[in-house]
């Protein structure tokens, strides 16, 4: 103190005085920079506390965030597991469901009626079904079915096939009308008719067509028609109004009444045979034994009116003179003959010494009888043929056919002898 009294009196100061105060004031100096530095480090150490907290702060956040997606997948892990949960419960009920039908579908087959039966086996549901309770529980085929069609080639009961087609075109003797086809079952025959022009006809009185799957050949064959005589074209029977008429006789049948009438009216008039046929109109059908021949049954019933001829009226001639002829030696005057069987009437004329004659031979329906005979043969059966062989030609058992197509010297019938005009 004695120092600090004396400060403004420096000069006044001893050596040791002075050295002092140059050890106080370097005190002070070391004091200032002790403080300095040690400030310096608080702060520092204060700004490190202060990064510190503030990514010790960072840190929580993102424990937050990651608490934060742990609970998202939490939550995903739970809706999953609930997902899974309700898949299990649906599938469960499904079952449920699945166990519950087949128990109605056991139920139904064990109940005592014939509701809901299912026929096997080539049987068919009885239409309409019986009533009442079924006699036998659970109820049988007997009870609620109707048998199945019996396969004539096998004697067992028809299977209907759904691989096999209807054949195109149709079977002979069958006439598709456009709507039949083949469905899961088989084909739909109830649009497929018997060939009615051709003288087909249904072989039953329900008048089915049955089909049936031939597996060698993936077709169905057809069976319900039968072939018989077809009736006459109009032109071919003069005289005769046909209208009423049937389409088709069996072979076999007949003299029939079919019905029909005797066209009447100028002097091609016709009237009614009644004096020798019950039956004003008669058909019969014969079998000229060729298949591929179109039978027609035969009419009777109807002949030529009475035409009284008109009076004469005289006219003079003036005489002619004629040359004496000399008298020929033996000459042939037979035109008509029958040729052998598959034989040409050039052939057959040729065979005779004669050439077959060029000319309309004048051959109808009704006189083709009278024709035969003057070939020196017989024609009890008249029928309509088609084919080569015009005008006519001797098919067999008493048949004549008559042919309405161009006249031909060169064709032939194959199974059938023509009758020729030769000159």
């Amino acid at each position: 103190m004695g120092l600090l009294a004396n400060w403004t009196n420096l000069t006044n100061l001893t050596r040791g005085q002075r050295v002092l105060l140059v050890l106080a004031l370097v005190t002070c100096f070391i004091v200032a920079i002790v403080y300095y530095y040690a400030d310096k480090s608080a702060k520092a150490k204060a700004k490190v506390a202060k990064a510190k907290a503030k990514a010790a702060k960072a840190a929580k956040a993102k424990a937050a965030d990651a608490q934060a997606t742990a609970d998202a997948a939490r939550a995903t892990a739970d809706a999953a597991r609930a997902t899974a949960d309700a898949q299990a419960t649906a599938d469960a009920a499904r079952a449920t469901a699945d166990a519950r039908a087949t128990a109605d579908a056991q139920a139904l087959v064990n109940q005592p009626t014939c509701g809901g039966f299912t026929c096997t086996d080539g049987y068919t549901i009885k239409s309409p079904l019986p009533t009442g309770d079924c006699v036998v529980d659970p109820c049988t085929q007997l009870e609620c079915c109707d048998t199945p069609v019996t396969d004539a080639a096998t004697g067992g009961a028809q299977v209907v096939v759904s691989s096999c087609t209807l054949p195109d075109p149709a079977p002979t003797g069958y006439v598709y009308g456009g709507n039949e086809a083949v469905t899961g079952t088989g084909p739909d025959t109830t649009d497929i008719t018997c060939d009615a022009d051709k003288g087909w006809y249904a072989s039953d009185a329900a008048s089915s067509i049955v089909a049936s799957c031939d597996a060698t050949t993936s077709l169905y064959s057809l069976d319900g028609c039968t072939q018989g005589c077809a009736k006459p074209v109009p032109d071919a029977v003069t005289g005769y109004n046909l209208t009423a008429a049937p389409a088709f006789l069996a072979y076999g049948e007949g003299p029939v009444n079919i019905g029909g009438s005797c066209s009447v009216g100028g002097v091609n008039a016709y009237l009614l045979y009644l004096s020798t046929h019950v039956s004003p109109i008669d058909g019969s059908c014969v079998d000229d034994g060729n298949p591929d021949n179109i039978d027609y049954y035969t009419v009777t019933g109807c002949e030529d009116a009475v035409v009284e001829e008109p009076d004469e009226v005289p006219v003079e001639v003036a005489p002619v003179e004629v040359a004496p002829v000399e008298e020929p030696g033996e000459v042939n005057v037979q035109e008509w003959y029958i040729g052998e069987t598959g034989q040409n009437c050039s052939a057959a004329c040729s065979a005779q010494g004669k050439t077959c004659s060029p000319e309309d031979w004048g051959v109808t329906f009704l006189n083709l009888p009278e024709f035969v005979t003057l070939a020196g043969s017989t024609c009890p059966n008249t029928q309509n043929g088609t084919g080569s062989g015009a005008p006519g030609y001797l098919a067999g058992n008493g048949v004549c056919k008559f042919s309405t197509i161009d006249q031909d010297c060169a064709s032939s019938v194959r199974s059938g002898r023509r009758l020729c005009k030769c000159e």
